[in-house]
């Protein structure tokens, strides 16, 4: 019995910290060409976080990197192509997330535990709208974004649904007592 406790514990903790690992990685990347083609800058390649981006101007050295509020809703590219609260609230469920799966280690309710199952799948559904929004985007006088990948922020998240599916199934077939 408290073999099997120790399992589900363990399997929350690996799910919460692959949820953990995911939040803290890229998980998009696109590539931009701008409009108006100067010599100096030929494409920008951007990554996205959650709560940071990251671009990179190639052909000059070009480098931006904005952070939370700025990123939310001051970013260019971010702001143009409607992906603001998109993240904003991509942010607020993985930190709920992680913080239901870290409680339901420390408690005994099985209702507790179903959260991060729950909120998981919301998790890779805003990540998909984000690449979905940003492979539809239309912006004639900015220019055009190519080449949308999904990087290990995102394929982390998938096994982290995975730990905490494992803990809720094993964390059900323990007796009450």
């Amino acid at each position: 019995m408290t073999t099997l406790n120790f399992v589900w514990r363990g399997l929350l903790a690996a799910g919460s910290l692959f949820l953990l690992f995911s939040i803290s990685s890229p998980f998009i990347e696109f590539t931009f060409f701008p409009l108006f083609k100067i010599p100096e800058l030929k494409f920008v390649e951007c990554q996205l976080w959650p709560f940071r981006g990251v671009c990179r101007g190639y052909g000059w050295p070009t480098f931006t990197e904005t952070w939370f509020l700025d990123y939310w809703f001051h970013d260019n590219i971010i702001v143009v192509s409607g992906l603001s609260w998109i993240l904003a609230s991509l942010f607020i469920v993985q930190i709920l997330t992680l913080v239901s799966a870290v409680i339901s280690m420390f408690t005994s309710r099985n209702a507790l535990s179903l959260a991060p199952i729950l909120l998981c799948p919301i998790v890779i559904l805003l990540m998909t709208i984000s690449s979905i929004q940003l492979s539809q985007q239309q912006m004639p006088s900015w220019g055009s974004i190519h080449w949308i990948n999904y990087l290990q922020g995102y394929w982390l998240t998938y096994i982290s649904e995975a730990f905490f599916i494992a803990s809720f199934l094993l964390r059900r077939r323990i007796p009450k007592k």
